[in-house]
């Protein structure tokens, strides 16, 4: 179904959220309006309805009540996340209030013709089961048990309504698409860049917990090996791991190549027994914490350490070895390893000789979907890998000039903090430093607000400010908007280095991506 807007707006009814998720996955021809909670919604027309359905088969209102719903022939009474409540007008009434306050309108401006639509409405409690009553048709209603079988009850209902006497119409292609333009101003209004950043990142925390039951299957396991693209949350899983594989006592190393990493992961991971180190400070770091052996190993962002001299030295700090110790690697085979050091496929080869567990992640929980579909299409990566919802679209501009670049950067970035982003929000990624990167000639009013990133900089991420760093470095991290400048577009250049920085800069940002691209 086509959903209007494309993503719910911010609300607390999980109800709401779940049966947004229902209509949006059924392959039928209908545009369904959502406008529960919309305070900056300049129309109220429909704010009554909390899912409007219209297609050629007809015209449908749903209301949504989550937490408890009760009726004991008096009144009904609500409980959820804003306590208890009573009405003596129950949902049921309220949906066909809706819908006919909707007919009316629809009356109003298209006349006789608007009985064409057959009409309909419904009740949905995806928490609760109501007691079957005379007062309505069970097709009509949507409990916890039929919302297990939500497109079954929803293909019912449509045909309850349509057998109806006097509702038996199918509306002309023509008639449903000047209904649909009438209506759509009042929910498909221009959204806010601030609204469709805010919806984005709802859903980006709500796939972000759902990937943390992926823990239990990693922490199950005394091996595992698990690959993921950019943005499936390998490092979040790190984290978890970390904290559930020394919460017995056990002594962790978490390993990883970037020192910016390393600072990032320590100053998130503060436990006893948990050690963060780079592979190359690895040594140091055990003198340092008078340990010879650990526990377990984790490793993040292992593309960068899975070679057979790497992995001989790690194999001597845990307990067991690699062959019968305790371990888990993250890693990402997809187009970024060649920016530190190649990857040894013989070496992924001896790992998996050690009969680890595979638990591959699937499901992007960092970017938005035009972000990946970019990625995609600018890279011709396939990510296989679902997206975390929809956001705003990606902007490139051809510069003929650092400075006409320049211009397109400080026009961006004023239209962002206007929207309601800040400072600290954005990231500015180059594969030069920033002495000899475009960003060095940022106006005055934008170079004061601009930090220069370093590993030490990682504990306090975000910062308060503007930040810059080179591409190599910012692998594992992320914000909010990532600007990209000082590289050529991804078609003018086949160079395998170049598509490594592509990949690894566009995947950082989790809702706004935007890139000032090199003509020369």
């Amino acid at each position: 179904m086509k959903m209007i807007p494309s993503t719910p707006y911010k609300t607390n009814s999980k109800a709401e959220k779940w049966v947004f998720d229902w209509l949006r996955s059924i392959d039928q021809d209908f545009y369904v309006y959502h406008s529960l909670n919309l305070p900056s919604h300049p129309y109220k027309r429909f704010a009554e309805c909390d899912f409007l359905i219209m297609g050629t088969k007809g015209l449908f209102v749903l209301e949504i009540k989550g937490g408890g719903v009760s009726h004991d022939g008096k009144g009904w009474k609500f409980s959820g996340n804003h306590g208890e409540g009573s009405s003596s007008e129950g949902p049921f009434k309220q949906a066909e209030s809706a819908l006919h306050a909707l007919r009316n309108i629809l009356k109003e401006k298209f006349g006789v013709r608007s009985s064409a639509f057959t009409i309909g409405y419904g009740v949905i409690t995806p928490q609760c089961d109501i007691p079957p009553s005379i007062e309505w048709a069970p097709a009509t209603y949507a409990g916890k048990v039929q919302c297990r079988t939500f497109e079954r009850w929803f293909d019912g209902f449509v045909r309850y309504w349509g057998s109806k006497k006097n509702n038996q119409h199918i509306v002309s292609n023509d008639f449903f698409a000047e209904v649909n333009r009438f209506l759509r101003p009042d929910f498909d209004v221009m959204t806010p860049l601030y609204l469709q950043a805010q919806a984005a990142e709802d859903e980006i925390y709500s796939l972000t917990e759902g990937q943390l039951n992926l823990v239990d299957a990693v922490e199950d396991n005394p091996r595992v090996l698990c690959p993921g693209s950019a943005g499936t949350g390998k490092t979040l899983l790190a984290l978890e791991l970390a904290k559930r594989w020394s919460s017995d006592g056990s002594t962790v190393l978490v390993l990883c190549y970037s020192p910016w990493l390393k600072s990032y992961l320590q100053t998130r991971i503060n436990l006893p027994g948990v050690v963060v180190s780079t592979m190359k400070g690895m040594q140091t770091t055990l003198q340092r914490e008078s340990i010879d052996q650990f526990n377990a190993l984790i490793v993040d962002e292992g593309q960068d350490l899975i070679r057979f001299d790497d992995l001989d030295s790690i194999g001597t700090k845990i307990i067991g070895g690699l062959d019968s110790g305790r371990w888990c690697f993250f890693y990402d085979l997809n187009n970024q390893s060649n920016l530190f050091k190649p990857i040894d496929m013989d070496a992924i080869d001896l790992l998996y000789s050690y009969q680890p567990a595979t638990i591959t992640l699937k499901r992007n929980c960092r970017n938005t979907q035009p972000i990946l579909k970019r990625i995609q299409q600018d890279l011709h990566v396939d990510l296989n890998i679902g997206g975390a919802g929809t956001g705003p679209e990606v902007k490139s501009v051809s510069a003929q000039s650092d400075q006409e670049g320049i211009n397109h950067l400080q026009q961006w970035i004023e239209e962002l903090l206007e929207e309601g982003f800040s400072w600290g929000d954005i990231t500015i990624l180059s594969p030069q430093p920033l002495r000899r990167s475009t960003a060095s000639i940022l106006g005055q009013r934008y170079s004061k607000h601009l930090q220069e990133l370093d590993e030490y900089s990682m504990s306090q991420f975000p910062p308060i400010k503007m930040s810059f760093a080179k591409i190599p470095d910012f692998k594992g991290l992320e914000n909010k908007v990532v600007f990209i400048v000082d590289l050529q577009a991804p078609s003018s250049t086949d160079d395998s280095v170049q598509q490594a920085h592509h990949y690894v800069a566009m995947s950082r940002a989790s809702i706004v991506l935007r890139m000032v691209y090199k003509t020369k």
